[in-house]
């Protein structure tokens, strides 16, 4: 299994567990899912769990996703990421870079409780 979508036990947010070594085409893929999944769940906010996994592609695959297949952020379902990863993990961190300068509310976490909290809150 590459990667699970589940609600949170509090109905708040959804959780994305990525259980592979991540590429753009398996973000292109995730990112896809987990909007119909919050769709059908009518749920704006995202847990997006990278732990113990790490962004493989270079920097030039993931500037293409963000520039040719990400949703623009008026156009997503999902409002607010939380990108929960490991201490000194910074192979996802220009994803993040490049979605926060496509505008979208993503920010990265080791804490998950603190990723929680700042999720939930409005």
């Amino acid at each position: 299994m590459e990667y699970c979508i589940k609600v949170s036990d509090s109905k708040k947010y959804i959780i994305l567990k990525i259980c592979v070594d991540v590429t753009a085409e398996l973000t292109v893929r995730t990112a896809k899912d987990a909007d119909q999944f919050a769709k059908a769940h009518n749920i704006n906010l995202l847990l997006n769990d990278v732990r113990n996994v790490r962004n493989i592609d270079p920097v030039k695959p993931t500037f293409e996703y963000s520039s040719n297949y990400l949703m623009p952020p008026e156009k997503s379902l999902i409002k607010k990421i939380a990108n929960l990863i490991e201490p000194h993990d910074t192979s996802h961190s220009y994803v993040t870079a490049f979605m926060q300068s496509k505008g979208h509310n993503i920010k990265e976490f080791i804490d998950e409780t603190a990723a929680v909290k700042w999720l939930e809150k409005e």
